[in-house]
């Protein structure tokens, strides 16, 4: 942006000037408005461009070398100048301008080109023009200075361009030496002194080189600094941290053709950029130019001006001949110029940090919160209509981009108002109002709420409204997060257009009142839809729970006039829905009442009322569903019914699936309450169709009608586990119960066989035939069954019964029962029947019982023949991988039945008449089959083979393996070589199968049996394990080892031989009782050694003295005189073992077993 900037003169400055014949400025220096001055005269010129008050130094030198630089401490107390000898001199503003003293050490005969305060004002840094700085520090005692000077770089002849140096006041210290083509970076902190005249070099930090001369400028914050670095045409921003860290902030900034002269910080974020092409720009911290100008004049001023200098956002150009003050435009302008180029993002940044007190350093800023304040709502508000007047030019997309940008600066100018109603009106004359919100939707929830006003909400539902989207209005609005001081103002709102869900979320989550909108819902017809949102709140909280409770109460408390209007209301809107919440509020009820007052209680009992009285004008068919719900509560409380809804609640109790006694309780209720509603006999028919017991019994008892109460008691499931117990409490009325079994028997049989059977059989053995006759068939076999299973007393016809019914119902079992009872069997009624319903295994436990095996192996070969064969010819698909596998294939189960027959058959000859070559007859049967097999399918190939390879495995228990597999070499080795390998490979698995199994079932058994033998010894002996043998006097520790130191009594318990000394025979924890075995010492002067096999025997019977006399009771168990019961010790080899090498030390002793006891 182009702006002109303006060059001023300070008149009375230029009067001063020339009054003091000065024409020369040769540098200056400042701190705010005060201004220093070194002149083509000795004495530094002070002046104060504020009072415009200047003046003189003065004082007597003992030289006066010519001036070349000055500085003027922060505290404003000094003043020290550069002299072109080496020399500098320290001058007081504080002591009326005079001069203090004068100084020279490490700079001799070179000229003084920088003189800079450092961290205050008794720290200096100088410079000549051969590139030497030093620091001095200053020491002032009474009215003496003292002056130490330390080498802090050495240029090395390359005379220093500038010195820029942390001051007073700054976050921490750095220091900046720059140099033709490189600078350098130094830590003052690490510039030390000792003695006087004594040097030591600083760190220091040296740059690149570079083709230009460096400038720096350094802009002090609250915990860093901004560091400006200006090489020829480019400028680098940095953030200096702390000494050795520097972030750069922005990439470099280039301007073409241009030669950095200087840059300077007029604030922290405004920086002038001067060029040696005399062009001004200012530029902001990001980067952005604010403003550029160039003029000839100010070309002029540029080149010519060895000093710039920055007062009160101004720089001031101090050349030779002048001193002029440059100007820039005013923070208004610069705004206003931002939004004329364009810039709208600068500008209403610019004007944001403005409002916000955050960025208060653009020029002319007022320094008066209200003055500030009103000015920038003045610039504000036209640039908001600027940028949305041309924004409404632009297309839609661009349009809502517009708006969401204008939004956020809006806000943040606190403009909302003004965008409400200004702004609101402009897209509405241009009709585009969906831009508009659309645009302040995007902005972001914070932002919007800020806009939330009742006319801007109002204006926003009336829009959606017209564009049909009032629910995602609604929701939108619901999912704010509002100030407090909006919540009124949009409750009325929304009660006026009818916001129901926006009225409630407002009540509810910042009031937390719940029965208002409640109130506002049913006046307009949606309690229901308020009832669902509260009660679907599965929140566990206590606000939760404290609206349910509430609206509950609301709900159930009748009205002025005794009625439950609202609860009616509810169930009106949806009675499915309705039904819901009832049980809602039965299952709060139930469980906690609430008091809501004082006095009142609301129960369970009003819910109930309030339902009935809903329901008494509809149908059964809606009521039926309440009373599952609420009557079972009526049940288990007892609660007294009123009229309302009588006849639907007589209906369910006779006609309702729910549970029987629950439906009782309620009928005896009603009868209770009015006895003489149902008559006798009606009530009576009702009953025994509902299955009321406890009526039935009642009334049917006293009449000895047992089978109407057995009939009802096997229709109830609750009481038909009871009906026998029942049958059992009447056996006095023996006819009566006879009767009652007769009409019931088939009845009685399903509820439970076994009961029933050995009720019979206990009570009643006499009217077996009399319940078999009224039994159908399937259940005379059940009858049958049971009645042998329990006492074995079937007569022989009924044992014929029973096979001719097994053979019909369970074919699989009539050849067990069979073989069991065919002693007591007709042979030839037995044939008949078998043959009847083809039962070939029946048919051979008959011819082997005649012993006619012959026969029966013809028969059963050819049995296995034929269905081999069926099963070739079939479109079976089964395909079984392993013998085992035979038992589970649907189409080979008859096959795998008849070879087990068969194997059953044989087995019983070869034991009878030890005839094993009937087993090579059978395998004959295979063999037509297996050549069929081998040309079919594969998986017939693979069920065939398997069917015989377990045939010929299961051969092997009754003939040798060598015999089984002569008989396949010689008659079964011109089947195809494939298939005779897989009968070998099918017979080897398993042969190998069966070899692990019977092994497992070894290991097993063994282990079982190794586990019964250990627990019936123990049963035996009453022996425990225990870890720890103590005494049971002293209870100290016993050694097992170290026999003649303790007694072993019969009662389990043990001592040492000193603790009971004197009635060793009796036991000191249970007196009165003898010793049966004692281990007693007998001193001998021999050493007797023993044996390992007398070791192993005098443990052996140690450990059995122990075991039998240990008792297994509570009192052994809890005896602290314990046991270990270790195995024997085993040797390897016969060893002698010294008794002096397991016993005590002190005496030699011979170990004797005394037994005392009569066995």
């Amino acid at each position: 942006m182009s702006s002109e900037i303006k060059i001023e003169f300070n008149t009375r400055f230029q009067e001063t000037v020339d009054s003091l014949n000065i024409s020369i400025f040769n540098h200056a220096a400042n701190i705010d408005s005060a201004f220093v001055f070194v002149t083509d005269q000795f004495f530094p010129l002070y002046y104060n461009f504020k009072s415009n008050d200047y003046m003189l130094f003065h004082g007597k030198p003992k030289s006066k070398p010519a001036p070349t630089c000055i500085d003027i401490s922060d505290n404003k107390k000094y003043v020290v100048t550069g002299h072109a000898d080496g020399s500098i001199a320290l001058w007081s503003i504080a002591d009326n301008f005079t001069f203090i003293k004068q100084f020279q050490k490490m700079h001799t005969s070179t000229a003084i080109t920088h003189v800079k305060f450092g961290k205050n004002s008794e720290t200096l840094y100088i410079a000549d023009s051969k590139g030497l700085v030093t620091q001095i520090s200053l020491t002032v005692i009474i009215a003496a200075y003292t002056f130490k000077e330390t080498l802090v770089y050495d240029g090395q002849n390359q005379p220093v361009k500038s010195i820029v140096v942390s001051r007073q006041g700054d976050p921490f210290p750095i220091g900046f030496i720059t140099f033709e083509n490189y600078y350098v970076t130094f830590d003052p902190n690490a510039t030390t002194s000792g003695g006087f005249g004594q040097q030591k070099k600083s760190l220091a930090i040296i740059s690149e080189k570079f083709q230009n001369e460096p400038h720096l400028t350094l802009f002090a914050r609250d915990q860093d600094f901004f560091l400006n670095t200006a090489i020829g045409s480019t400028v680098k921003m940095s953030q200096i941290r702390d000494v050795n860290t520097i972030i750069p902030l922005l990439s470099e900034i280039k301007f073409q053709d241009e030669i950095i002269r200087s840059t300077l910080f007029l604030s922290s974020s405004l920086i002038s950029v001067l060029t040696q092409s005399g062009s001004m720009q200012l530029m902001l911290y990001n980067g952005d130019i604010v403003c550029k100008s160039q003029s000839q004049q100010l070309t002029n001023i540029v080149n010519s001006c060895n000093t710039f200098l920055t007062f009160n956002e101004k720089i001031v150009a101090v050349s030779q001949n002048t001193v002029s003050l440059i100007a820039f435009a005013s923070w208004e302008d610069m705004i206003v110029g931002m939004a004329n180029d364009n810039q709208w993002s600068n500008a209403f940044q610019s004007l944001s940090e403005i409002n916000l007190n955050l960025s208060c350093d653009l020029i002319g800023i007022p320094t008066n919160q209200s003055i500030r304040r009103r000015k920038v709502l003045e610039i504000g508000q036209k640039l908001i209509v600027d940028y949305f007047t041309k924004a409404l030019e632009l297309d839609n997309e661009t349009l809502v981009d517009q708006t969401i940008n204008a939004t956020v600066n809006v806000v943040t100018l606190e403009l909302t108002n003004y965008m409400i109603h200004d702004i609101y009106e402009l897209f509405k004359t241009k009709n585009k109002l969906q831009f508009y919100y659309e645009g302040i939707q995007k902005a972001g929830d914070k932002n919007f709420v800020l806009f939330c006003s009742p006319e801007f909400v109002s204006n926003f539902i009336e829009f959606s409204s017209k564009s049909e989207n009032s629910g995602k209005c609604e929701d939108y609005l619901i999912g704010l997060n509002y100030l407090n001081s909006q919540v009124a103002p949009l409750i009325s709102v929304a009660a006026e257009k009818k916001y129901l869900k926006l009225f409630r979320h407002l009540y509810i989550k910042y009031l937390n009142e719940c029965i208002i909108p409640c109130q506002f819902y049913y006046e307009n017809g949606k309690l229901l839809e308020y009832v669902e949102y509260i009660f679907n709140d599965f929140t566990d909280d206590d606000n939760t729970r404290a609206r349910q409770r509430s609206i509950l109460v609301w709900l159930l408390i009748p009205d002025s006039e005794g009625q439950f209007s609202r609860f009616y209301s509810l169930c009106q809107e949806n009675w499915e829905q309705a039904l819901y919440f009832v049980s809602v509020f039965s299952q709060i009820l139930s469980n906690t009442p609430i008091h809501f007052t004082f006095d009142d209680i609301l129960t369970i009992d009003v819910l109930i009322e309030a339902v009935l009285r809903a329901l008494h004008k509809e149908s059964y068919e809606r009521t039926e569903p309440f009373l599952i719900v609420l009557l079972p509560y009526v049940a288990s409380k007892n609660i007294v019914l009123g009229n309302a809804s009588l006849p639907n609640i007589l209906r369910w109790c006779f006609e309702s699936d729910s549970k029987t006694t629950d439906r009782e309780t309620v009928l005896r209720i009603i009868i209770n309450q009015h006895p003489n509603l149902i008559p006798e006999d009606t009530l009576a028919k009702l009953c025994e169709k509902a299955r009321f017991i406890s009526f039935i019994k009642e009334i049917y008892v006293p009449q000895k009608q047992y089978g109407r109460v057995v009939h009802a008691m096997i229709r109830n499931e609750e009481y038909r586990p009871l009906v026998f117990d029942f049958l059992k409490e009447h056996l006095e009325d023996k006819e009566q119960l006879k009767a009652a079994i007769f009409s019931a028997c088939q009845l009685l049989l399903l509820v439970n066989p076994q009961t029933f059977v050995s009720f019979v059989s206990d009570n009643f053995p006499e009217i077996y035939n009399n319940i078999i006759d009224l039994l159908k068939p399937s259940d005379r076999l059940i009858f049958l069954t049971t009645l042998n299973e329990i006492n074995g007393t079937l007569d022989d016809e009924m044992k014929m019964m029973t096979f001719q019914l097994l053979l019909q119902f369970r074919p699989q079992s009539a050849e067990q029962f069979l073989s069991e009872n065919i002693n007591d069997m007709d042979l030839e009624k037995a044939q008949q029947l078998s043959i009847k319903y083809d039962r070939t295994d029946c048919q051979v436990v008959i011819k082997m019982y005649q012993h006619q095996y012959k026969e029966a192996t013809e028969q059963i070969g050819t049995e296995i023949e034929k269905l081999l064969l069926d099963f070739i010819e079939s479109d079976s698909q089964e395909m079984p991988a392993s013998i085992d596998e035979l038992a589970g294939m649907k189409d080979m189960k008859h096959c795998v039945e008849t070879i087990d027959i068969a194997l059953k058959l044989l087995t019983t000859i070869t034991i009878d008449s030890n005839d094993k070559m009937t087993f090579q007859k059978t395998y004959f049967y295979f063999l037509f089959p297996m050549y069929l097999a081998q040309k079919s399918r594969e998986n017939i190939k693979q069920s065939v083979t398997l069917m015989f390879s377990y045939f010929v495995v299961s051969s092997m228990n009754c003939i040798s393996p060598h015999h089984a597999f002569l008989i396949l070499s010689i008659h079964f080795s011109h089947l195809d070589p494939d298939v005779y390998k897989l009968i070998l490979k099918n017979i080897t698995a398993r042969i190998d199968y069966q070899k692990y199994l019977l092994k497992g079932l070894d290991d097993m058994l063994i282990s079982d049996c190794l586990d019964l033998i250990d627990k019936v010894f123990l049963k035996q002996t009453k022996g425990i394990e225990v870890k720890d043998l103590n005494c049971c006097v002293c209870r100290g520790k016993l050694d097992p080892l170290s026999y003649q130191n303790w007694y072993l009594y019969p009662c389990g318990h043990i001592c040492h031989v000193d603790c009971n000394a004197k009635k060793h025979e009796i036991c000191p924890a249970c007196t009165g009782m003898a010793a049966t075995e004692q281990i007693v010492v007998e001193k001998d002067t021999k050493p007797k050694k023993l044996m390992p096999r007398e070791v192993q025997r005098i443990m052996r019977r140690l450990q059995f003295a122990l075991k039998k006399n240990f008792g297994v009771d509570e009192i052994s168990q809890e005896s602290t005189n314990a046991a270990y019961f270790s195995k024997p010790p085993e040797f390897d080899e016969e060893i002698i073992v010294d008794l002096n090498d397991t016993l005590p030390p002190p005496d030699d002793a011979v170990i004797k077993i005394v037994d005392t006891s009569s066995e």
